[in-house]
């Protein structure tokens, strides 16, 4: 799956928890322009890091969730994997860092 189109998932994902039901709301309530909210759903354009960032800031969220291919959403969802990503967010940043290259590096290899 490409980037930009997990990206989309993960955002409509994170939109829903929010209750977020329209790309007006999410638009308000994110700081952007509804034009934006579009093409980032609909995987038209791609995202800037500092933009990212920011999305992931308004969303309560780190940017790695907001990239998390769909396999591993799903190991997140269960019980232990709740665990794991409350024990990552304990991690200093540049601990995380490395989890987020193992887990990069993980997916790749099992493609």
């Amino acid at each position: 799956m490409e980037a930009r189109n997990i990206l989309a998932n993960n955002l409509r994902l994170a939109l829903e928890r929010r209750s977020l039901k329209s790309q007006a709301q999410a638009a308000s309530a994110l700081g952007i322009a509804q034009t934006q909210i579009s093409n980032l759903l609909n995987g038209r354009k791609s995202v800037r890091l500092d933009s990212l960032e920011m999305l992931s800031d308004a969303l309560e969220s780190e940017v790695w969730e907001l990239l998390l291919p769909p396999e591993l959403q799903t190991v997140l969802n269960e019980r232990s994997g709740r665990d794991l990503l409350e024990g990552i967010r304990e991690l200093s940043e540049k601990d995380r860092e490395a989890v987020w290259q193992m887990i990069q590096k993980l997916y790749s290899a099992g493609r």
